[in-house]
């Protein structure tokens, strides 16, 4: 995802560019903008889960010991499961009656809205996914007692 970034940049630069040099914004500008950072913020989200770089308040976990460790985060993720399958499911119906009805945009660049409600509901559901490896990662660890958010061919 981190390619959409220079997407995103360029049309920023050339938006600001037409606004304020030429005088004539773009009027699909903001609309592929959020087309286009929908999946980079969601599906960053679960790069970030994949390697295991989440902020933790460490005033506890980094004196526990890595089965107390793994323990804690898989229980964790139950919360994140009700919120990811919630999500999901909500996503999913936006985008499937999207879908349905060709929602389009109801400002001046009538562009269809359903592709990003797709993307979205298929991030959604790619970040769960990524959770479920996570958690069976941590359920593992725990039974071994060795350090979670690592696969086993890592040091």
């Amino acid at each position: 995802m981190a390619i959409l970034i220079l997407p995103l940049l360029g049309l920023t630069i050339f938006g600001v560019i037409m606004r304020y040099l030429v005088h004539q914004p773009l009027v699909w500008g903001a609309q592929i903008l959020v087309l286009i950072f929908i999946p980079v913020a969601v599906l960053a989200g679960g790069y970030v889960l994949a390697v295991d770089g989440h902020v933790r308040v460490d005033v506890f976990y980094s004196r526990w010991d890595s089965r107390r460790k793994a323990i804690i985060d898989a229980v964790t993720y139950l919360a994140f499961f009700l919120f990811v399958i919630l999500l999901a499911w909500m996503a999913t119906e936006m985008a499937w009656s999207s879908t349905v009805e060709r929602e389009s945009s109801w400002q001046i660049f009538h562009g269809p809205i359903y592709p990003k409600k797709i993307v979205f509901a298929l991030a959604v559901i790619l970040l769960g996914l990524q959770g479920v490896v996570h958690f069976v990662r941590n359920i593992h660890a725990a039974i071994k007692g060795k350090e979670t958010g690592k696969p086993d061919n890592e040091p």
